[in-house]
C-alpha cells in the first residue's frame, strides 16, 4: 500500500476512535465499516438531534454529504454505498469490497487498478486486467 499523497489503502485508511459508552455497543472492538470524513456532520446532526439548516444568513447551505456511523457505532450492518475520493491527481473509488484506484506512478503513466478488498487489503493483485468491465464500469461512476 502507498502513503498519504495517494488514494490507495495505505493513503487513505486511517483509524476513527469513537469512545461513548452510554450508546456504542461492543467495548473493544475494532469496526471495518468504510467510512469518510465526510460522514462525521451527519453523525453529529443524528447524535444531537440537530437540524441541518438549508439557508443561513440569507445563504443557501450546501446540502450534507456523507452517512451518518451512528449505526455502525451500535453494530448493526450499514447498507453498501459508493465512496469517491481526489487528492491531487491521486483519486479512486470503492463500491463494497471493489475499489478502483489511480495516480500509483507519475500522471502520465498511470492508470486505473482494481483491487478486490475483501481479499486483498493491501492491494498487491491489481485485477484491472483480468476484470476489465469492472473497472470500466466503477471508472464511470
Amino acid at each position: 500500500s502507498l502513503y498519504k499523497h495517494f488514494c490507495h489503502e495505505g493513503g487513505i485508511t486511517s483509524p476513527l476512535i469513537a469512545h461513548w459508552p452510554e450508546e456504542i455497543d461492543g467495548s473493544n472492538e475494532i469496526r471495518t465499516d468504510p467510512a469518510h470524513i465526510m460522514d462525521l456532520m451527519p453523525t453529529i446532526v443524528e447524535v444531537t438531534n440537530a437540524e441541518y439548516p438549508q439557508l443561513f444568513n440569507g445563504q443557501d447551505i450546501h446540502p450534507m454529504e456523507g452517512v451518518s456511523l451512528l449505526s455502525s457505532f451500535k453494530g448493526e450492518t450499514q447498507e453498501e454505498r459508493t465512496i469517491g475520493f481526489e487528492h491531487q491527481f491521486a483519486r479512486g473509488l470503492r463500491k463494497g469490497n471493489w475499489k478502483i484506484a489511480w495516480g500509483k506512478r507519475m500522471p502520465e503513466e498511470s492508470a486505473w487498478e482494481l483491487y478486490d478488498l475483501s481479499k486483498d487489503r493491501t492491494e498487491q493483485n491489481n485485477l484491472a486486467k483480468s476484470h476489465p468491465e469492472i473497472t470500466e464500469t466503477l471508472a464511470a461512476e
